[in-house]
Parts: structure tokens; sequence; C-alpha cells
């Protein structure tokens, strides 16, 4: 019998943003979040490598710690 398993990376010890499921918007098989770039205006920023992890998703490089991610409302039902 064969069985395949996918081993999630361990993210300890590594720097980046943990953002939660709720955040991601997923569209034509990529991976967005919306970004607070200034008072009313926000960004859609395309997310290029990830990890699951129990918190959410495991974002190295393409969210900083100090940035404002929108958690909620981001993806339109029909959009996904």
């Amino acid at each position: 019998m064969k069985a395949t398993a996918w081993i999630p990376e361990p993210t300890l010890g590594q720097s980046g943003a943990v953002i939660p499921e709720t955040a991601v918007i997923w569209y034509m098989d990529q991976v967005y979040v919306y970004i607070k770039a200034a008072k009313d205006t926000y960004t859609r920023r395309l997310i290029k490598a990830f990890l699951l992890t129990p918190d959410g998703y495991f974002v190295k490089y393409d969210v900083k710690a100090d940035e404002e991610v929108v958690i909620t409302g981001g993806q339109i039902p029909d959009e996904d």
C-alpha cells in the first residue's frame, strides 16, 4: 500500500508574518492579500511563497510584520 503525506516545513526561528486564512484571497490560482497603504487606501499584493500552519499562512517575504492586513471581507464569494 502506498500513502502520500503533506508535511509542512517548520517555521520556528524564521522571521516573517503569520496571516489568518480569512485574509487570503485566491484568484486565478494565485494568492493575494490586501494591505493598508494609506488612511482609506488598500492595495492587493501577490503572495509568492507561503506555508500553511495551524495559525494561518506563514509568509516570509511578501508581508512585513508592521503592515496592516485586511483579515475579513477581502474575498468576494463569486470571485473564488
